[in-house]
Order: structure tokens, then sequence, then C-alpha cells
């Protein structure tokens, strides 16, 4: 993928989950010797042999040691840096969501009214 072929970010993130980004960012860099880069951001699919299968939005940490190889791909979301994989057939499952929180639960997308 070449940077003019970013597919661009099509959702923000909610309050709640920017206080969550800055708590796991000082846990990270608290704990880890590769430091915080970027957010990672993507649509992700879990299939189980056994029992229901389903996709989600999935939040990642890039750390510095990654920076060369996608530095070129960061966008800014919400006030936040991130690297952003999706398929073209994923790509509107995000369209105008809001990445939110749930305690305990973990990242998910809804539509900006809920």
């Amino acid at each position: 993928m070449e940077p003019d072929e970013i597919i661009p970010a099509n959702f923000t993130f909610s309050s709640d989950a920017l206080a969550i980004l800055a708590s796991l960012r000082a846990e990270h860099d608290a704990s880890e010797d590769d430091k915080f880069f970027c957010w990672s951001v993507y649509w992700g699919r879990v299939d189980l042999r056994s029992g229901p299968s389903f996709e989600s939005v999935v939040v990642g940490i890039y750390g510095e040691s990654a920076r060369y190889d996608i530095e070129p791909y960061i966008q800014r979301v919400s006030g936040v840096d991130l690297f952003y994989f999706v398929t073209p057939e994923d790509y509107p499952k995000l369209e105008g969501m809001v990445i939110d929180i749930e305690p305990g639960e973990g990242f998910y997308a809804r539509p900006p009214s809920a």
C-alpha cells in the first residue's frame, strides 16, 4: 500500500474512549520498553470452531519500533494519531460511527446518536 492509497478514517472516538486511550497509553509506557507510537484501529473477525462467530472494531497499540514502517500511513482522528486498517468491504461498517468503550467489555462502534 502506498500513502496515496490510504483509506481515510470514517469514525470518531467518544470522550470516554479518549480517556481510556490516554490511560492505556500511560500504562503501556510504564511497563513496556517499546514505547507508544500510535494507535491501531481495524475491523476484526473472530471465527470460532464452536460457538458464535463475531466481528467488531479492534483498537491496539503500535510501539516506536513500528514507526519506520507505518508513519506514512498515520491519520489523526479525534486528536489521536492512528494507523487505520480496513478492507474496502468492511469500510462501510465504521462509516460515521463513534468508537466507544464499555468498562470491562472493551471498545465497540456505535451510531453517533446512541
